[in-house]
């Protein structure tokens, strides 16, 4: 099932079929189906179990979409963690240990040759290797709460978004404002996994620069450790309130946009109240959106240089 999503989602150069990426893979190469069904089981559990879990801490005063909201949060930060460190310890390693294995040659040799194997290593990381828990730690909760937000919308016959988009500031055309609106929640799901390819791509980038296997495990935990202090930068932002994930001041955008790229990846942003406040007290809030998806595309050009540039050190590599 996984593999042949994967052949829908992905270009044929980036799926397992391929040789490099199965060489890459290794046995894992054929994803089990009983990890698979794991995986779904994990999510289906875990989300409700920490549900129940915020229901017994829940101030009496937050709202049921707030306490749900506050209930998964510490979990989606600890996933983003987990992820990005997963992300550069699997592509930091990937040359020396194929080099170890007496494949790395192999796998150059491959159609594409040096270009299409860092190519193979950062697909096999992103998209088969931690797909499982990025799916399970942070799309999970994302798609449930997606399903709560749109349940608060339609209340009210749908005038809880007409309140929301006409109350923004400045107030921006109903027919502009849906659209704008719709753009903020997809740069919600892409901007995940635009951040752990260019982690993974940094890592494939060190691992063509730096060659003794000390020096990539100490790159490796300093990396790790600037990840945890720039979530933790994005945390502290986020100002846990009772009914409103952040308490923000008027014309504070700044401190959206560091929590939203360094600590939830916009996890909090699926939430009604919080969306009405921000668009109502931070001028061009609405266009928000506008600017992730930015953001996204420079995660995307950034990702394309380094796999480049390592693809060019590769080939250079004894």
């Amino acid at each position: 099932m996984f593999n042949r999503l994967m052949r829908w989602f992905l270009p044929v150069s980036a799926t397992a079929d391929q040789p490099a990426i199965r060489l890459i893979l290794g046995r894992s190469a054929q994803t089990n189906r009983r990890q698979w069904i794991i995986h779904i089981l994990m999510a289906v559990v875990y989300i409700p179990a920490i549900l129940i879990g915020g229901q017994l801490v829940m101030t009496p005063a937050a709202s049921r979409t707030a306490g749900m909201m506050n209930s998964l949060l510490g979990m989606v930060i600890f996933g983003q963690f987990f992820t990005s460190a997963g992300a550069l310890a699997l592509t930091l390693s990937v040359i020396n240990d194929q080099r170890k294995h007496n494949t790395w040659d192999i796998v150059r040799t491959t159609a594409g040759g040096t270009r299409q194997a860092v190519r193979a290593a950062w697909t096999a990381a992103v998209f088969y290797r931690l797909s499982g828990w990025l799916g399970v730690l942070v799309y999970a909760p994302r798609f449930f709460m997606l399903g709560v937000l749109l349940i608060d919308l339609m209340g009210f016959r749908g005038e809880y978004l007409d309140q929301i988009v006409g109350g923004a500031t400045p107030s921006v055309p109903w027919i502009a404002g849906i659209p704008l609106f719709a753009l903020m929640l997809t740069t919600l799901f892409l901007l995940p996994l635009s951040t752990l390819g260019l982690e993974a791509a940094i890592g494939l980038f060190l691992s063509t620069t730096i060659r003794s296997r000390f020096g990539l495990s100490l790159i490796q935990a300093v990396l790790t450790l600037a990840r945890l202090l720039w979530g933790i930068v994005g945390l502290m932002l986020l100002n846990l309130g009772e009914n409103v994930i952040i308490r923000v001041d008027s014309g504070q955008t700044w401190q959206v946009a560091v929590s939203t790229l360094a600590g939830d990846w916009g996890f909090s942003l699926l939430h009604a109240a919080h969306l009405e406040v921000l668009w109502r007290d931070i001028p061009y809030m609405a266009y928000f959106g506008v600017g992730l998806m930015g953001i996204i595309f420079l995660h995307l050009l950034l990702t394309e240089g380094l796999l480049t540039w390592a693809a060019r050190r590769a080939q250079r590599m004894e």
